[in-house]
């Protein structure tokens, strides 16, 4: 069954930007994937671009990594008499996003939402090769995995529940002097 999910423009782009880059790796982590495996979940993950590409003008009939509304960008060459050189890794072309926070609704079916959650895997996960910045984790993948309902996957998967965390020993925190004349360090 279809389900409606609402995310900012902002972070449509940068799913979609993963989605047409990405595929699901051999490994990940501890967890090795058989080809049947990988090809299922590749299935998935284009079900989810189509998604995004359907709500987005500019992907469809320019062929622009530019997920939502056209009202949402700006077209630069437009309005400038002289247009700017073009970039090889300028997805955007002349199109600069300028509403960054306009939510735009994405009807997910079962088999896009699995594919979304993965794509926000890929982003999270410490061995994937697609890893985001903190940054963009913060303020793009964790509030988009909310909305999909899959923090508890990424949870699980990233190892972030098991609560591992190396903790680093202070100067304030040393035993004695010899260990407060050290740098911190990481400790298990």
């Amino acid at each position: 069954m279809p389900k409606d999910i609402v995310v900012q423009v902002r972070q449509a782009n940068v799913i979609l930007r993963t989605l047409a880059s990405a595929a699901w790796p051999d490994a990940l982590g501890d967890r090795k994937f058989s080809e049947p495996i990988r090809a299922s979940i590749n299935k998935e993950m284009r079900a989810a671009f189509r998604k995004i590409k359907a709500v987005s003008p500019i992907l469809k009939e320019e062929n622009l990594l530019l997920a939502g509304p056209r009202d949402c960008y700006e077209n630069r060459s437009a309005m400038s008499e002289k247009p700017r050189e073009r970039r090889a890794e300028d997805e955007g072309g002349d199109y600069r996003l300028v509403d960054k926070t306009r939510e735009m609704i994405l009807t997910l079916t079962p088999d896009a939402r699995n594919g979304l959650a993965r794509a926000l895997l890929l982003l999270t996960h410490p061995a994937s090769k697609w890893i985001a910045t903190i940054a963009i984790q913060e303020e793009i993948v964790y509030p988009m995995a909310e909305v999909v309902g899959c923090m508890r996957m990424i949870a699980e998967e990233t190892g972030e529940n098991k609560n591992e965390i190396v903790k680093i020993a202070f100067d304030e925190d040393a035993a004695d002097e010899k260990d407060a004349k050290k740098e911190p360090h990481l400790v298990p």
